[in-house]
């Protein structure tokens, strides 16, 4: 009897103990790991308010002078006075991406493994916020941001060999690549580190999900077999640049001297703090396909595939000499 008895509590117990841990997950899902309730003193709700009305995030000094501006100073003050479960429970769940981005930047510098989970579990956080830094300014999504800051300055941040393979198969293992501007997506790819387990997914991402930014990837395993495959996006190229050469052929032909009317891509304009989601690549853009050529050629230079590009020269030098260098 006391056994039943015994066994009858440990159910109950194991039951209670599962109960909270959903519970936690729960949670957890809506924005809090670290955190549910996190409770902010004063200073810290007056700095987040101040913060919370700007427009664009400014992720250091800004301009050609230097300036430290202060949005920067609010953002530095955030950092020394929250603790590490303030700022990542801003980092994830404040309205503001100006926050949440200063946030993340102060759990970079103070614990890259937390900013590493912060970047994961907000991976689908495709706020766009204009972002400044130095005499760069750009529109970003929250989230491209903090993957490309934590790849690309892994060394600075002392990120751990085991965070950055776990942001790398946050890239190429969750369907949210598409989301990223086409820019973003060749930083990523320039930094990613060419484990054996990620060949084959990005030959996947390459060949079946037709990103072509897969191929800057690929080309760092050097594989003879790939060289077809780099090749053909090489000859993709020169007939991309020779259509579009032959387009402007025609509207030379047609207006003469007069005014010529080119449709272009729209460029950010820095004046205008309204930021657009990325269009989605079509893999049919001259100088798209040129560019991922380019840098996949960087990572595996081949005197071959050098010569197949060579009419590239009639139509672009500059990029054609890159190739050589």
């Amino acid at each position: 009897m006391m056994k039943r008895k015994n066994c009858f509590l440990a159910r109950i117990c194991f039951l209670l103990i599962v109960g909270c841990y959903l519970s936690s997950c729960s949670q957890h899902g809506q924005g809090s790991k670290k955190g549910g309730d996190v409770s902010l003193d004063d200073t810290i709700k007056q700095l987040v308010e101040q913060l919370s009305k700007e427009t664009e995030f400014h992720a250091g000094i800004v301009g050609i002078a230097g300036k430290t501006t202060q949005q920067y100073i609010l953002s530095d003050s955030l950092w020394h006075v929250a603790t590490t479960e303030q700022l990542a429970h801003l980092a994830l769940s404040h309205p503001s991406p100006v926050v949440r981005l200063s946030a993340s930047y102060g759990l970079m510098e103070r614990d890259p493994h937390i900013a590493a989970e912060i970047a994961i579990e907000g991976i689908l956080d495709t706020a766009m916020c204009r972002i400044v830094n130095g005499c760069i300014s750009r529109c970003s999504s929250v989230s491209e941001d903090r993957l490309i800051t934590l790849r690309v300055n892994r060394e600075y941040y002392g990120l751990s060999a085991e965070d950055s393979i776990r942001l790398d198969s946050a890239i190429l293992y969750k369907p949210y690549y598409d989301k990223y501007d086409r820019d973003i997506m060749a930083i990523l790819m320039e930094s990613l580190v060419p484990r054996p387990q990620y060949y084959e997914r990005l030959k996947e991402m390459y060949q079946k999900e037709h990103c072509i930014y897969a191929m800057i990837g690929i080309a760092k395993y050097q594989r003879a077999p790939d060289m077809q495959l780099m090749t053909d996006m090489a000859k993709r190229a020169i007939r991309l640049m020779q259509e579009k050469h032959d387009k402007l052929q025609k509207e030379w032909e047609k207006y003469g001297d007069g005014e010529i009317v080119l449709e272009v891509e729209e460029e950010d304009d820095i004046d205008d703090n309204t930021c657009k989601p990325p269009q989605e690549s079509s893999g049919n853009n001259a100088d798209e396909v040129l560019s991922v050529v380019i840098k996949s050629t960087s990572f595996w230079p081949n005197k071959k595939l050098i010569r197949i590009v060579q009419p590239l020269r009639e139509y672009n030098p500059y990029l054609y000499d890159r190739l050589l260098h």
